[in-house]
């Protein structure tokens, strides 16, 4: 039975979660379609452009993105510390900018309320929207129901458009967490469309690639990209917690080896990401296309998920099984 989406995204147990949907036509979300045989690759703009929108309105930081022909990964994060800081006017403000809003928004910011009538607004609507510029699940729906209303108009026709509001996975721990963006952000590699990192096309890593030289022609062709969380090794708290440097020769260190997984040992020096995360390499290399296959909840060490065992006063949870391996 499925679970209760609040069971499944609770960010008093983590921030930090894996999301993906799926197309449920035949038609491609993107790419070339052999089928129809039309290209749907302008598509892969929608989702950029739309996730450079709700990256800049929602507190939740975009760690990694990968869009694939009929599906497309994120890792998030929700920033608790940028939601709270966040004034009364930033919070409506940030909802009118993807949201059409209420009349009552708009007569707040133009400051056309009572003393009470204000009072009573920043109490519980200004706190209601507040609350949801922190759900992940606020943030799918407008990316769902935007590029699906598009699709269907394109395609004139009616009905879902993702086969499911979307599928998701709690990273409990900075092993999961590295593991899972290191998984979506070689997704082309791993499918076989792209043989190395500049190649592939509209992922974060990409983005992240060409953001560091200035001069380097964009060959993504939307000119507005998703705002992405920061990589610093002194830990911030809004940050991810290593460098990009460490992290993408872990991408490429991994990209080396080939799809699937070969038996034997691994050459090569071991990435330093892997040894500060005390990871095993080839246990972490054999987990990567496991997270493919898993339809776990929480990903995470052994104590980790034990940890959410008892807090969700269950005898066990989805995902021991998978996550012992980068423990």
């Amino acid at each position: 039975m499925a679970k209760p989406r609040y069971r499944i995204i609770n960010t008093d147990l983590t921030p930090s979660y894996h999301v993906m949907a799926r197309c449920v036509r035949r038609a491609f979300l993107c790419g070339y379609d052999e089928f129809t045989g039309r290209s749907f690759d302008h598509r892969k703009d929608w989702i950029i452009e739309q996730l450079a929108r709700l990256s800049h309105a929602f507190c939740i930081d975009i760690l990694a993105y990968a869009i694939m022909s009929n599906h497309y990964h994120l890792v998030l994060r929700v920033n608790l510390a940028e939601l709270s800081a966040q004034s009364n006017q930033q919070v409506v403000e940030r909802w009118l900018s993807v949201f059409a809003g209420q009349p009552c928004h708009r007569a707040y910011l133009n400051g056309e309320m009572g003393d009470e009538q204000r009072e009573a607004f920043e109490q519980q609507t200004v706190q209601e929207l507040r609350k949801r510029l922190g759900e992940i699940s606020w943030f799918m729906n407008k990316l769902n129901q935007c590029i699906a209303l598009r699709a269907n108009q394109e395609d004139q026709a009616k009905g879902h458009f993702f086969e499911a509001r979307f599928n998701s996975q709690a990273l409990l721990d900075d092993a999961a967490l590295t593991a899972c963006m290191a998984y979506v952000d070689l997704n082309p590699i791993r499918a076989g469309i792209a043989e190395q990192l500049a190649d592939s096309h509209y992922t974060s890593i990409k983005q992240r690639l060409e953001g560091l030289n200035p001069h380097t022609p964009k060959t993504q062709p939307s000119s507005l990209f998703p705002k992405l969380c920061r990589f610093d090794p002194s830990t911030h708290a809004d940050a991810l917690p290593f460098s990009l440097e460490a992290y993408t020769q872990l991408l490429e260190w991994t990209a080396k080896r080939s799809w699937p997984i070969q038996p034997g040992a691994i050459k090569g020096r071991i990435p330093n990401l892997l040894l500060d995360l005390k990871l095993n390499p080839v246990q972490f290399k054999q987990h990567l296309p496991a997270l493919s296959k898993s339809h776990s909840h929480w990903l995470g060490s052994t104590e980790q998920l034990q940890h959410i065992a008892l807090a969700l006063a269950q005898r066990t949870v989805k995902g021991i099984g998978k996550l012992t391996a980068i423990s």
